[in-house]
C-alpha cells in the first residue's frame, strides 16, 4: 500500500480519547468471555518484551494474563512461563477483543528432554499448536504435560489478512477487507502523533487485546473413590526395551526460480525490468540457478512440495541484503496452503560489497504440515526502495538444523 509520511501532532484531547478506547476494549473483553471460565483471583498484565521463551512473563495456573498484540507479535508472539505440576494434561484458553483476528496458541516444553526450542509432543490428532478459525473466541489449546517440567505458552497474532502498513512509529493492521484499522504499539516506545484515521479514511482503534488463562486437569482426575482399595502385588523385575532408533529429520529445499505460480505487475507498473534471473553474473553466490526479483507489493510466488513425514517444520529463507538500503524495506508474507505463516525483514547479514549478498535466516515458530502435499505462498508485503530477492527455501524437522551456505 502507497501511503503519504503521516505527520500528527497529538493533542491532550486526543490522549484522553485513547485511554478512553482502552478502557472500553476491557469491557468489551469482560463481555465476550461468556463460556469461558476465568478466574475471579488477581489478574496479570503482559510485560513487553516477551517475544522469546528467555524473555516469557511468569504466570500462575487459573491466573488471568491481560496481553496486548504489539508490532512484532505476529511474527514471534507473546511467551508466557510455568511448571506443570503434575501427569495430565493443560489447557490454554483465549478470549480475543475480535475474533476476526487470527492468531495461532501453541506450547513448548512441559516434557522431560524438551528443549526451550522444541515444541510439546504432537500427531495427526495432537497438534502442538493450533491457529483460531475466523470469529473464533474462545480459543481452546490442549496438550499432555509431565510433572514437574517447565514449559511455554505462546500467544501469536494477530495475523495480517487485510493489509496495514507502518510510517514513523505508527504501525496498523486491518483483520478484515475493509475493516477499521487496530494499532501495533512498538514495545517500550511512547504512542505519539496518533491520528484518528488513516490516509484511506478508514477509523484507527486502539490496540488488540486479549486474555488468557492456563487451566490444569491431572491423570485420574473424577475417580471414584470410593470403590475399594487396589491390592498391590510385589514388584517384577522391568521389562526393559531398548529405544527406538533416532528418527532421521525430515528436510525440504525449494529453489525460488522453481516456482509453481508468479504474479507479476505489468513492466509499466513496476521500477524495474528484473523478474526471474537465471544465472545472473551480477549477483553475489546464489543457491540452485538464480534468484526471483519482487519489486512490487503484491507480486507473489507459489510452491506446492510434498510432505513425506508429517510434524513440526521450521522454515528458513535465504533472500538478498546491500548497503545501499535500509533493513525492513524488503519484507515478505508467507502462506502455508492459505494460511497466513508470519511477514518478515530480510536477513541480517554483513554486505560490504556493491553486490550485496544472499544469506539463510530462519522465520517464525515453524509450521504443522501432514504427510502429502502441501503449498507456499510469498508475497512482496509493499512497494518501497527495495526489491525482494529471492534465493531459495528450506524446511527441516530439526529446530538445530541450519542450511549450508554458498
Amino acid at each position: 500500500m502507497k501511503n503519504p509520511a503521516i505527520r500528527y501532532t497529538a493533542t491532550k484531547k486526543e490522549e484522553t480519547m485513547v485511554k478512553t478506547w482502552i478502557s472500553i476494549i476491557f469491557s468489551m473483553l469482560i463481555v465476550i468471555t461468556a463460556g469461558a471460565s476465568f478466574s475471579a483471583g488477581p489478574e496479570l498484565t503482559e510485560v513487553e518484551p516477551n517475544n522469546r521463551p528467555a524473555q516469557a512473563n511468569a504466570i500462575r495456573l487459573d491466573q488471568t494474563v491481560i496481553g496486548t498484540f504489539h508490532y512484532g507479535d505476529h511474527d514471534a508472539g507473546d511467551y508466557y512461563s510455568l511448571t506443570a505440576p503434575g501427569m495430565g494434561r493443560m489447557t490454554a484458553t483465549v478470549v480475543l477483543a475480535n475474533p476476526q483476528c487470527g492468531i495461532m496458541v501453541g506450547a513448548i516444553g512441559f516434557h522431560r528432554g524438551r528443549l526451550e526450542t522444541e515444541w510439546v509432543p504432537s500427531s495427526s490428532t495432537q497438534p502442538a499448536s493450533i491457529y483460531s478459525k475466523k470469529g473464533e473466541s474462545p480459543v481452546s489449546f490442549s496438550f499432555p504435560v509431565e510433572g514437574g517440567y517447565k514449559g511455554y505458552i505462546f500467544v501469536q497474532g494477530p495475523y495480517l489478512n487485510s493489509g496495514g502498513y507502518s510510517q514513523g512509529n505508527l504501525v496498523i493492521t486491518a483483520c478484515t477487507k475493509g475493516g477499521d484499522y487496530y494499532l501495533l504499539p512498538i514495545a517500550n516506545e511512547k504512542l505519539r502523533n496518533l491520528p484518528a484515521t488513516a490516509n484511506d479514511g478508514k477509523r484507527i482503534l486502539p490496540p488488540l487485546q486479549y486474555r488468557l488463562i492456563v487451566t490444569f486437569a491431572g491423570e485420574g482426575a473424577g475417580v471414584d473413590m470410593g470403590k475399594p482399595p487396589i491390592v498391590v502385588t510385589p514388584p517384577q523385575p522391568p521389562i526393559v526395551t531398548p529405544p527406538p532408533p533416532p528418527q532421521a529429520a525430515e528436510r525440504i529445499l525449494i529453489e525460488a526460480e522453481n516456482e509453481t505460480e508468479s504474479s507479476i505487475r505489468p513492466l509499466s507498473e513496476r521500477p524495474a525490468r528484473n523478474t526471474k534471473e537465471i544465472r545472473p553474473a551480477w549477483r553475489p553466490p546464489y543457491s540452485g540457478t538464480g534468484n526471483w526479483y519482487l519489486a512490487v507489493g503484491g507480486e507473489f510466488l507459489r510452491y506446492q512440495f510434498n510432505v513425506n513425514r508429517g510434524g513440526m517444520y521450521y522454515v528458513w529463507v535465504r533472500d538478498y541484503v546491500d548497503r545501499f538500503q535500509p533493513k525492513g524495506v524488503r519484507r515478505i508474507s508467507v502462506e502455508f496452503d492459505g494460511r497466513a505463516y508470519g511477514t518478515f525483514s530480510e536477513v541480517d547479514v554483513p554486505a560490504p560489497g556493491d553486490k550485496g549478498a544472499f544469506g539463510w535466516h530462519r522465520v517464525g515458530n515453524g509450521v504443522n504440515l501432514t504427510t502429502g502435499t502441501h503449498t507456499m505462498k510469498v508475497t512482496k508485503e509493499a512497494t518501497t526502495a527495495g526489491a525482494a530477492l529471492l534465493d531459495a527455501f528450506y524446511l527441516t524437522t530439526d529446530p538445530n538444523d541450519k542450511p549450508a551456505e554458498k
